[in-house]
């Protein structure tokens, strides 16, 4: 008579080691990372944004109501009515790169803002926008 023993079952290493293989791979990927706060202390206008936006040059655009803020990585740099006249108003609300690369720059209340030398968007009678001279 042949007698058979029972399997013997596996050790049960792999349901132990893959939640400690995923938690090791989080952290890893989490500390690639790294989260720094921008504010009016370090440079920001105000430290309520109401868009960012980031251009093919790589730069980010922040808008706030105190005015336009750039960050290079490194350090930002604010434009407003007092060092950027074409600019019609502090209060900036909305961002958006176009296909050749301008950024546009809404307003509250002043219309659209062309960034460069800042060139005005006013709208027209007939409601459509036509730009002006800067």
């Amino acid at each position: 008579m042949i007698t058979t023993r029972p399997a013997k079952k596996a050790p049960r290493v792999i349901p132990i080691c893959l939640p400690l293989i995923c938690i090791a791979a989080s952290t890893a990927a989490v500390a690639q990372y790294r989260f720094d706060v921008r504010t009016t202390d370090n440079g920001l206008p105000n430290n309520f944004v109401y868009a960012v936006a980031q251009t093919r040059d790589g730069y980010l655009w922040f808008t706030t109501l105190d005015g336009l803020a750039r960050y290079d990585g490194v350090r930002i740099t604010v434009f407003n009515t007092s060092n950027s006249p074409n600019l019609p108003s502090n209060r900036l609300t909305d961002l958006c790169e176009d296909r050749a690369g301008a950024l546009w720059i809404g307003t509250e209340g002043d219309g659209l803002v062309k960034s460069g030398r800042f060139t005005k968007t006013s709208r027209e009678r007939s409601g459509s926008a036509r730009m002006t001279a800067a």
